[in-house]
């Protein structure tokens, strides 16, 4: 299994390494066939005389190959940076971009450490014990690949993709609370500064919430109500029969709340 990844993780590089190579010869088909020296100067003689003194090029430096590395080098700070949006990150020293697949990004997410070394200890002290051979071959994988990137590098990309994975955790939960919010029953009845909180014979603040269709509303309704001493002992009776439950009380007086204290659990 371990050779046959090997095998095709190899002849995807050198895919890579062949497309890479066409479109360079395609961008240099198009460019036009001119020195970039301005009219009238002896770009050869200018050469000459500015490297008098100086040992001479090794060979193959102005061959192909040469300047296709030349042309790579302004952008090699790119290199340094990880992608965890694409699940990739380049080696420096090859340039070669090193590909993760979503499995292997998630394994490096459960097992990700501050440094290179226990991230891959981490990972490499499971795969003795894991008996599925599929997940086992992600590991591996997914070690092989961390190997292969020099620190800091792999650090940073670890740290990247351990920051992106909470992310999409943190909002997949806000997600979830702004839905559950959504849901929630809106609360009818009295206003909370409503008029019936004044009224002088107002002497109780309850909210409910319906068990059953009744004639205070239907199953799952919230309401509000401000009672006198008998609309409460009617809500109570309400509440025996199961048509209601009543979720907070409090005492009016003159427009004033006072909430229902709760009952302190004894101290053992």
């Amino acid at each position: 299994m371990n050779e046959k990844l090997e095998k095709l993780n190899h002849e995807i590089e050198k895919t890579e390494a062949r497309l890479r190579r066409a479109q360079h010869k395609e961008k240099n088909a198009g460019t036009p066939d001119k020195d970039p020296e301005p009219e009238g100067t002896d770009a050869p003689a200018m050469h000459q005389r500015g490297n008098a003194g100086k040992p001479s090029p090794p060979p193959g430096i102005r061959d192909g190959r040469a300047g296709q590395h030349h042309l790579k080098s302004p952008v090699l700070p790119e290199r340094h940076q990880t992608s965890c949006g694409t699940g990739s990150c380049r080696k420096p020293e090859g340039g070669r971009r090193v590909k993760f697949s979503k499995s292997e990004l998630d394994i490096i997410y459960q097992y990700a450490a501050p440094t290179k070394a226990e991230t891959l200890a981490g990972m490499k002290e499971i795969v003795p014990v894991i008996k599925d051979i599929l997940t086992k071959a992600i590991v591996e994988n997914a070690v092989r690949k961390l190997e292969r990137i020099p620190e800091p590098e792999c650090s940073q990309f670890i740290a990247a993709t351990k920051a992106r994975f909470l992310a999409e955790r943190d909002n997949s939960i806000r997600q979830r609370l702004a839905a559950a919010k959504l849901q929630e029953p809106i609360m009818q009845g009295h206003d909370l500064s409503g008029k019936e909180r004044f009224h002088p014979e107002t002497r109780h603040m309850i909210t409910l919430e319906v068990q059953k269709d009744c004639f205070v509303g239907f199953k799952g309704e919230r309401f509000r109500f401000y009672l006198s001493d008998g609309g409460y002992r009617n809500a109570k009776h309400s509440e025996q029969d199961g048509e209601i439950k009543i979720k907070s009380h409090a005492a009016v007086v003159a427009g004033k709340l006072y909430p229902d204290k709760k009952p302190r659990q004894q101290e053992r």
